[in-house]
């Protein structure tokens, strides 16, 4: 009899990427859900015997998910899978009972081992995949939600960064994807909410794609950031020291996360202050207003409540080039073999 294998993750690339990697001849019944209520729901029906769960959702977040498994006592078992890559966050899932943490972007043979590992896969059969999983997942994925799948892992990398750097636990909302106009940026980011902000930015590109890394926060959000002893000794010696060092670590470790996914090189310049305790229109200037971007903007919170706003400008220039990488990923996943 077939086995109920429940995929949720609120990217449809994610779902499909999952789909492909489970191992060819495991005789099993796939059905996906986007949303942690969702697949909860379909968990009490017996849906989902095994259960892929992703963490960062919009609406009720995977270890929210957890909780109420534990709760209920719902019959399934639970494997992470989330670009989140903090060892907090690891301990959390396990603690909540999840079996295992599978890091994004996804393996195929270490999802096969943990599958064998945890007795999920008695043996694999000579017959493929049941073709049907194509069929339950959405087969035209648009290019803001896979390029939002691909920041997702790029971010749960660099934030698994910080937090070690800061000794602290760090959370990550969904990215937000702006494609606007520069001259609307000043209205459409989150951080627009503070009168004023300091910023640090730092240039980038490779080929056939440019662009430049903000790192926006407040004043008040960056007297409490407080680094660990572990943390580069100028980012105690003054505010501006301590911007320069978060935009290193997190625009770099973003920009090496993308570079991976879409096998593309960056170089980048060092960072360099925009301005001290201005608003958010005087630090983007006047310059290229009606220049066409396409901005992600991630935010990360720190347990002391402060938050670091990391933007990601590229230019309209460099969207055929994003378009094609990201798209290719559709793909890219293969099925583990036995």
């Amino acid at each position: 009899m077939s086995i109920p294998v429940l995929i949720c993750d609120d990217s449809a690339l994610a779902r499909k990427q999952m789909a492909r990697a489970l191992p060819s001849g495991w005789d099993i019944d796939v059905r996906f859900a986007g949303t942690g209520e969702q697949a909860l729901e379909m968990i009490r029906q017996g849906l989902g015997h095994v259960l892929f769960l992703d963490l960062n959702m919009p609406g009720m977040s995977g270890l929210e998910v957890l909780d109420v498994i534990r709760k209920e006592d719902l019959p399934t078992s639970v494997l992470v899978v989330s670009g989140d890559v903090q060892s907090s966050v690891r301990q959390q899932v396990t603690r909540k009972g999840a079996l295992d943490f599978i890091s994004k972007p996804l393996d195929p043979g270490q999802l096969l081992t943990t599958l064998q590992r945890f007795g999920l896969i008695d043996r694999l059969s000579s017959i493929p995949a049941k073709s049907d999983i194509d069929t339950g997942i959405p087969q035209d994925i648009s290019f803001h939600e896979a390029f939002r799948e691909v920041i997702n892992v790029a971010m749960g990398q660099a934030g698994g960064r910080l937090g070690q750097t800061l000794d602290s636990f760090i959370g990550m909302p969904v990215p937000i994807i702006h494609d606007c106009l520069y001259g609307e940026l000043a209205v459409k980011l989150e951080c627009s909410s503070h009168a004023r902000l300091s910023a640090v930015s730092q240039g980038f590109g490779s080929l056939g794609v440019a662009g430049e890394a903000l790192l926006l926060m407040s004043e008040d959000d960056l007297e409490k950031t407080e680094p660990a002893d572990s943390y580069p000794e100028s980012a105690t010696d003054v505010p501006v020291g301590k911007l320069i060092d978060l935009c290193s670590l997190l625009a770099g470790s973003c920009l090496i996360g993308i570079s991976e996914q879409l096998d593309l090189q960056f170089n980048h310049t060092a960072p360099s202050l925009l301005g001290r305790q201005q608003p958010l229109a005087e630090l983007l200037g006047e310059q290229a207003r009606e220049r066409d971007v396409l901005a992600v903007e991630i935010i990360y919170s720190l347990l002391n409540q402060s938050a670091c706003h990391l933007v990601l400008l590229f230019t309209g220039d460099s969207i055929p080039v994003l378009q094609d990488r990201t798209m290719m990923l559709d793909e890219t996943i293969t099925t583990a073999a036995g």
